[in-house]
């Protein structure tokens, strides 16, 4: 007997919606004996063994028990004490509407010269020992030189605080995680014609 093409792709068809229907009455009659057992009550369904929940049994009072917890709290190391110090406070989120609103009054402010520039931006060139105040020679970049005396205001919050024979010290204004205002000590130093700059 000869099977056409036809014949072999219908019985094929009926013969794979056979097995797919089975197996889809297999899981819902898998699924529904499940909920019958468990959910009805039929098999309790508990995931401690009985052992662990038998009370532990012991041959001491509770006052004994009392003063061996009260011994154990009462250690040498209780007088620990935490430093926040250069740590961050892991309950603070880290994005505050207090934040957002002294940003955005510092980039408000429009700087120029100088105070456009952060002290690693620029490069020192030369320092003068005049009598009484000593000059300092820096540039940027592109090669636009800009002279620095004591007290000048460089960057957002940093200012010339010494100039010696070959090291500028700038002092800044940083804050700490834990907002504090803090002042951070920046130096250039002169370097000579062959070195390179680290």
């Amino acid at each position: 007997m000869k099977v056409n093409e036809k014949q072999y792709l219908k019985a094929h068809t009926v013969l794979s919606m056979r097995n797919t229907l089975a197996i889809g009455c297999t899981r819902v009659i898998l699924f529904a004996a499940c909920l019958l057992v468990f959910g009805a009550g039929l098999f309790p369904f508990n995931c401690r063994s009985a052992a662990a929940q038998q009370e532990p049994e012991t041959d001491m009072t509770p006052e004994e028990i009392q003063t061996i917890l009260d011994e154990l709290f009462q250690s040498e190391g209780s007088d620990f004490t935490y430093t926040s110090e250069g740590r961050s406070d892991p309950f603070v989120p880290f994005v505050t509407d207090s934040s957002q609103s002294s940003s955005a009054k510092s980039d408000d402010v429009v700087l120029i010269g100088l105070r456009k520039y952060e002290p690693g931006q620029l490069q020192l060139v030369a320092i003068v020992f005049a009598e009484n105040d000593p000059i300092a020679m820096v540039q940027d970049s592109l090669g636009k030189g800009y002279i620095l005396h004591r007290g000048t205001k460089i960057g957002r919050t940093g200012e010339v605080e010494d100039i010696s024979p070959n090291v500028i010290t700038i002092k800044q204004m940083v804050s700490t995680p834990t907002r504090k205002q803090r002042y951070k000590t920046i130096e250039m130093i002169l370097r000579k014609e062959g070195d390179k700059r680290q």
